[in-house]
């Protein structure tokens, strides 16, 4: 009788999974062999390539000499906290406060976690911040770290990392402008793979992948959608997406400023809303070491001298910051 119900429970199971997939209208996962891990291994160093270094596309100065930093060496890895934990705040002081608000709750300190450790509580993430918090930032961090576990990764037939896909929501919108109906998991695997060398082929792999439950898909920016009935659909849209993925281990990251959201939320009950707050004085003071580091590294090169100008500049940018309070807040 323990046996029947066991394999009750297990047929049970199996009818939800084979439910949840069969909106992808894919094949099941082919056996993973060297081919697919070679278009891996290509993809991972595109996509790398494509989002490793900090853009400065629009800042003059930096854009004259010509400077490269890699997000990953100067980037503050932050803590994020749910959503309910702030009664919906945007922001937070340097001690941990939510600001801008009536009431003025403290964080508990064990509700603060990485966007690892949230991704593993949670089918999906929905990161909120102000305009300049970062959340870009953190999607291409995200996808750079996937990225490097897949290099390391490469050759291993039976990898166990995900694959990065970053899909910004404007260009989900432009698709559903010219048709209504186009499922996002579809528009994922096609976008992804558009520059790819084999685009058809890292386009199937990816579904395939997608259905496997190999992937991290990340969502950037659902407030940028200005049409209000296209937003309902990619609100609409992404909620299908979770829900057939759910079972399968594909992790969802969404961001979105904090004002606005609301008015069409995604609410289902594997995803966690979670706020990116601001830097702390700490973190602030972290990031002036970084930058000068690795800009005067840019433009100088290694070498002692650079590394204690760096250091004397750091100190320098550090007290100017601090002895400004309108600097420092800003920051």
């Amino acid at each position: 009788t323990k046996l029947s119900e066991e394999q009750t429970q297990h047929q049970k199971k199996e009818d939800v999974r084979r439910e949840n997939i069969e909106p992808f209208n894919a094949e099941k996962p082919a056996p993973k062999d060297k081919d697919d891990a070679d278009v891996i291994l290509r993809y991972a160093l595109g996509l790398k390539s494509s989002i490793e270094y900090l853009d400065f596309r629009g800042i003059v100065q930096l854009e004259r000499i010509g400077i490269k930093i890699k997000l990953s060496d100067i980037y503050i890895k932050p803590l994020l906290f749910k959503e309910s934990a702030a009664s919906a705040a945007s922001t937070i002081d340097e001690s941990g406060v939510i600001v801008g608000r009536d009431v003025i709750p403290l964080v508990e300190q064990d509700d603060w976690l990485t966007v690892e450790n949230w991704l593993t509580r949670a089918t999906g993430i929905v990161v909120l911040g102000d305009p300049g918090a970062g959340k870009t930032s953190l999607i291409k961090w995200l996808a750079v770290e996937s990225c490097n576990d897949l290099i390391a990764e490469s050759g291993n037939c039976n990898r166990t990392r995900r694959m990065p896909l970053i899909v910004p929501i404007a260009a989900y919108e432009e698709q559903l402008t010219t048709d209504r109906t186009s499922p996002l998991a579809n528009f994922i695997s096609d976008f992804c793979a558009r520059n790819c060398t084999e685009s058809e082929k890292c386009s199937n792999l990816i579904k395939r992948n997608i259905v496997a439950g190999n992937c991290l898909v990340l969502l950037d920016g659902v407030d940028e959608i200005t049409d209000d009935s296209l937003r309902g659909l990619v609100i609409d849209g992404t909620k299908q997406f979770i829900a057939n993925v759910r079972l399968s281990g594909v992790r969802v990251v969404v961001t979105s400023r904090i004002i606005g959201y609301r008015s069409k939320a995604l609410c289902l009950d594997s995803v966690e809303h979670l706020i990116l707050p601001g830097f702390s004085k700490a973190e602030i003071k972290r990031f002036v070491e970084l930058w000068m580091e690795h800009f005067l590294r840019s433009i100088k090169g290694g070498g002692d001298a650079a590394t204690h100008e760096a250091e004397s500049e750091a100190r320098k940018l550090w007290r100017e910051i601090r002895g400004n309070k309108s600097v420092l807040r800003l920051v």
